[in-house]
This record gives structure tokens, C-alpha cells and sequence, in this order.
């Protein structure tokens, strides 16, 4: 009855997970980014600036989930990406899409992304960015055992009655 749907009686969650790694190939290393050759905009505007889609987003079968692209080899390009290399040199398309997209048949919202990334192969701003989280941490843990120990401290002082130095 109305008062099932209004109650939200026969609603269920259902989270999937979906990976994607970057590795160093015989061509070059792969890399997240949201400049993905011979793909519309439309298609990329729900990406941040390093190609993961945004937390919060709709996505529906063939959205992009996480920009990636790979390095081509000379023999798998077109006369025509060819034709651009000779007249351009590096300038003409070098990668490929390799990007992961959501299959067919599913939909749903992004409730979260994580990304992990070797040290060695992050940037000096990622780098610095992971520094400042770790001090944050630090100085969160620290103050947790303070107060702890503070608490503790006075919970001696109630039982033995006098103040502990």
C-alpha cells in the first residue's frame, strides 16, 4: 500500500566496487587524467581535473568512471595519426583511452572514490598534499592520547584522593 512506498519498505542498497591501476608498460606509464582522445565533453564533465568521476554523480552504463589513458605504439595508429606525427612530430595523439566505464546494465550514484597511489610515483604537490594529511593526523593522535591521558589522570586522583604528579 502507500504506506510501504512512503516507508521505503521495499528499498534496498546494492554497492559495487570498481578498480582500475595505472602501470608502467614497454611504452611508457599509463595515467589518470580527464584529457581522453576522441571523447566529447559532455562525456567528461562529470570527471575532477585528474580524470576520477566526481562523489555524488548519476552515472548510467558507459559513463566514464575513471579517465585513463595508455601509450600507443607506432604500428597501431591510423594513416592519419601518422600523417599528423610526420607534420607535427609528438604534437598528434600518442595515447589511447583506456579509460573504465560503468558496463552496461547498471546504474547508480558515486558514494565514494579512493585512490592509492607508491610514493615514487607520485608528484612533488601530491607528495606535499600527503605530508600535510599525515602531520594532521599526527597532531589529531596526539591530542587523542592527551585527552586520554588526562582523563586517566583524574580518574587516579578519584580513587586515591589526592593529585597525581
Amino acid at each position: 500500500s502507500e504506506r510501504l512506498l512512503k516507508d521505503d519498505s521495499f528499498t534496498s542498497v546494492h554497492l559495487e566496487e570498481y578498480e582500475v591501476e595505472i602501470r608502467e608498460t614497454k611504452l611508457g606509464r599509463e595515467e589518470f587524467t580527464r584529457d581522453i582522445p576522441n571523447v566529447s565533453e559532455k562525456a567528461l564533465q562529470d570527471l575532477d581535473a585528474s580524470g576520477i568521476v566526481l562523489i555524488g554523480t548519476k552515472v548510467g552504463p558507459g559513463d566514464i568512471l575513471a579517465g585513463k589513458v595508455s601509450p600507443k605504439s607506432k604500428s597501431e595508429l591510423t594513416p592519419e595519426e601518422k600523417l599528423l606525427h610526420a607534420i607535427f612530430g609528438r604534437a598528434g595523439e600518442d595515447v589511447k583511452n583506456d579509460s573504465l566505464e560503468l558496463p552496461a546494465g547498471e546504474e547508480g550514484v558515486v558514494v565514494e572514490t579512493r585512490h592509492f597511489s607508491r610514493r615514487m610515483h607520485m608528484s612533488e604537490e601530491q607528495k606535499k598534499e600527503l605530508n600535510r594529511r599525515v602531520r594532521e593526523y599526527r597532531a589529531e593522535m596526539n591530542a587523542r592520547k592527551v585527552k586520554i591521558f588526562r582523563m586517566m589522570a583524574e580518574e587516579m586522583n578519584e580513587v586515591f584522593g589526592s593529585p597525581i604528579v
